[in-house]
């Protein structure tokens, strides 16, 4: 897990979706407010023009 108030870059959405992929989301960046139970990175940040939050494990984000 990433420290809270990281600010990151997305570089995979592997694990979002099998069928749908939201490849818009990477190269977008944001900041890790907060670590779900299973250990992966809450990330807070602009999303397609909506403050949205969005769930990342560490090999699927860059630090900025």
């Amino acid at each position: 897990m990433l420290p809270i108030g990281t600010r990151v870059t997305v570089k995979s959405v592997d694990h979002l979706g099998r069928l749908k992929r939201p490849t818009r989301f990477i190269g977008r960046s944001g900041v890790v407010s907060g670590h779900n139970d299973d250990g992966m990175n809450e990330l807070t940040g602009l999303f397609p023009g909506n403050v949205v939050r969005w769930v990342f494990g560490d090999e699927h984000l860059e630090v900025a």
